[in-house]
């Protein structure tokens, strides 16, 4: 399950084994999506947050490919200004997170994924994509 906030510089992404909603909540750093025709563009910003909670409801956060970042930046993928941006989302992401505001406050134990469904069919005028 991937959830975005509405403008927001990050989306969290979660697993469901098929008995239980993993521990990990994935906070992917990217681009606020834009709608275009054909559904969301966004862009992956290679730094990523990592929520986990424990048996007794306690919060650690890290991040994850912090030295990706630092590479990207010193060959130029990433210019220093959009690093810190960069940065400054993984601390939001993170506020939010520790802050248990949403999506990390919502009771994910009540939705479980319906064991019928099928994965989406990519439509066939996607060649390119198959």
């Amino acid at each position: 399950m991937r959830v975005h906030p509405k403008g927001s510089p990050w989306s969290v992404w979660r697993w469901h084994d098929g008995t239980d909603w993993l521990p990990d909540w994935y906070v992917n750093l990217e681009r606020p999506w834009a709608r275009t025709a054909i559904g969301f563009d966004y862009q992956d910003w290679t730094l990523d947050v990592i929520a986990s909670t424990d048996a007794h409801g306690s919060w650690s956060v890290r991040y994850k490919d912090e030295d990706e970042l630092a590479f990207y930046t010193s060959r130029g993928h990433w210019s220093e200004a959009m690093q810190s941006t960069i940065e400054g989302a993984g601390r939001d992401a993170t506020r939010t997170a520790l802050a248990r505001a949403f999506p990390f406050d919502a009771d994910w134990s009540q939705w479980v994924p319906d064991p019928s469904w099928d994965a989406s069919e990519l439509p066939t005028h996607w060649p390119l994509l198959r």
